[in-house]
C-alpha cells in the first residue's frame, strides 16, 4: 500500500509541475501577442525603437519599454518617451499590467 501512495504522489507532483509549466507558457504567448498587436496599431514610431527593437525572434521581457517578473509575465509598459502616434488594440486587455506611467 505504500508503494502504491508513493507513486500516487509521484505522479501529483509530476501533473502540478507540467500544469504550472503550460500556465507560463500560456502567458508567455499571451502577453507576447498583446504587445506585438500594439505594435502592430503604431502608426509613427519616430526613432523606431519598437519597430527595432520588438520582435518575435527576441524574447519579450527583454524589449525596450516592458518590464517582467520572475514568472515571465509583464509587470510594466512605459513606452510614454517615444512619442509613439496610434490606437491601443482590444488585445492589450489581455495582459495584466500592474504598473503603467501616469
Amino acid at each position: 500500500m505504500n508503494l502504491f501512495l508513493s507513486i500516487i504522489m509521484v505522479f501529483a507532483v509530476h501533473c502540478s509541475i507540467a500544469a504550472s509549466v503550460v500556465v507560463a507558457v500560456t502567458n508567455i504567448t499571451v502577453d507576447q501577442q498583446a504587445l506585438l498587436s500594439l505594435k502592430a496599431h503604431i502608426t509613427d514610431d519616430p526613432n523606431n525603437p519598437l519597430l527595432s527593437n520588438w520582435s518575435s525572434n527576441t524574447f519579450f521581457c527583454n524589449w525596450i519599454g516592458v518590464t517582467c517578473d520572475v514568472r515571465e509575465t509583464v509587470t510594466a509598459l512605459n513606452i510614454s518617451h517615444f512619442d509613439l502616434r496610434g490606437t491601443i488594440p482590444s488585445q492589450l486587455g489581455t495582459v495584466t499590467i500592474s504598473t503603467l506611467p501616469s
